[in-house]
């Protein structure tokens, strides 16, 4: 390699170094206007739908809530015998399936659709549900036409929506090199392809009902975001602050996330 090459070489990862993964300010930080604890409506049925990230929220409610009693799970294959939704409180369980996330739909509408007394529900995607290699325009219509018709259906019910929780990737001069002349990939695609989903719902839907679960994960606990850039272009990632693994929330991501998640769903009015 000559001088002259590995002059540019050098100029470009520098210049790389100063605009990769920047942390930004955020426009309205997700979590800065929370300064008490909000509560759940002690009169209200709430239903959540959720897999693995959404434990990790449910964990938090918990926590943060002295573990109290509102704070229900139940398992959907026992729902008959185990009666939830009987008296005011915030359930949730496991639906469907990772990777499937048709599964997950599917079985939201059908408990909202069998338990009237719920009033205000939402389900959420997990990272693995959307890819790089997810056809989003897809999944989109899917999920719009499905909860649309859900909506339609039950008018008495609030359905809130969730954006698709993020991971976090790697950064930085070696993971740079490795992408660049190695073809590694670190998740960064992915993130993309998640972010592609989540601003559909944000453009679609009413800012009131949604529960922006990426953003939140991305605001860093001084109120900037993680963020990386790809191809001009920039997308949040997850705040490294709060994972432990990369992908599941630690109990500093757990708070966080579940104290802006009482605060959105006290926000909801019942119908």
């Amino acid at each position: 390699m000559s001088n002259k090459i590995k002059k540019i070489v050098g100029i470009s990862l520098v210049a790389l170094a100063l605009i990769s993964c920047q942390n930004k300010d955020i426009e309205n930080n997700p979590t800065s206007s929370i300064t008490t604890m909000a509560v759940l409506d002690t009169n209200t049925v709430y239903f959540f739908g959720h897999q693995s990230v959404g434990e990790n929220i449910t964990d938090g409610l918990s926590t943060i809530t002295a573990k109290s009693n509102t704070i229900r799970e139940f398992n959907l294959s026992n729902i008959n015998s185990e009666k939830p939704f009987d008296s005011p409180g915030f359930y949730h369980c496991k639906i469907g399936e990772n990777r499937q996330p048709m599964k997950k739909i599917s079985d939201f509408i059908s408990v909202v659709t069998n338990n009237p007394q719920i009033s205000i529900a939402g389900m959420k995607f997990c990272y693995v549900d959307v890819v790089d290699t997810t056809n989003i325009a897809a999944l989109f219509n899917d999920y719009t036409n499905e909860i649309d018709k859900l909506i339609s259906n039950h008018p008495n019910t609030i359905i809130f929506h969730s954006t698709v929780p993020l991971r976090k990737v790697k950064t930085g001069f070696k993971t740079w090199i490795k992408e660049t002349f190695m073809g590694k990939e670190y998740g960064k695609k992915d993130n993309i392809a998640r972010e592609k989903f989540n601003q559909l719902i944000r453009n679609k839907y009413d800012k009131a009902i949604i529960f922006d679960l990426a953003k939140i994960e991305a605001t860093n606990p001084e109120g900037t975001v993680t963020s990386f850039k790809q191809n001009n272009d920039e997308w949040m990632a997850l705040s490294p602050a709060y994972t432990n693994d990369g992908g599941h929330l630690n109990d500093l991501g757990q708070a966080t996330v579940a104290k802006s998640f009482i605060a959105f769903l006290s926000s909801l009015k019942q119908k």
